[in-house]
């Protein structure tokens, strides 16, 4: 009794893969994608969850964005430890997908996916002009 959002899915073989997953399972009703380009400030601020399930990210701003409205984020422990303001949870994925369910399942239980304030402010535009000057200027 879901409705899970996907953004960033990719495309082609990947797609193809994901939608013959979920019409064997006959989720269609319950899946909507996103185009990579989609307004995620928007469409995060009314979801109870975001899961961040990467085997390799580069940083993930995604989880940043999520936090900043108050999303709890259940993420894999490949993701940089940096993007924690006090609202994501690591998770192995070698532990698979029915641990990261029961999970969610048991946090859903206990907060019904209520959204917190997360002090994201060290990526506040100020913060973050900060360090590049500092890059910049070689100190």
């Amino acid at each position: 009794n879901v409705l899970f959002y996907m953004m960033g899915f990719g495309k082609g073989e990947y797609l193809t893969e994901i939608n013959k997953k979920i019409e064997s399972l006959a989720l269609k009703n319950n899946v909507v994608f996103y185009p990579h380009d989609a307004d995620a400030a928007s469409i995060l601020k009314d979801v109870d969850y975001l899961l961040f399930p990467s085997k390799k990210e580069g940083f993930g701003i995604v989880a940043i964005e999520a936090q900043s409205v108050g999303v709890r984020v259940f993420a894999s422990d490949m993701i940089p430890k940096t993007i924690d303001c006090g609202g994501v949870v690591f998770l192995p994925l070698n532990k698979g997908a029915k641990k990261l369910a029961n999970t969610l399942i048991n946090d859903y239980e206990i907060t019904r996916g209520e959204h917190k304030n997360y002090d994201c402010s060290a990526f506040c535009l100020e913060n973050v002009m900060e360090v590049y000057q500092k890059i910049y200027e070689g100190k």
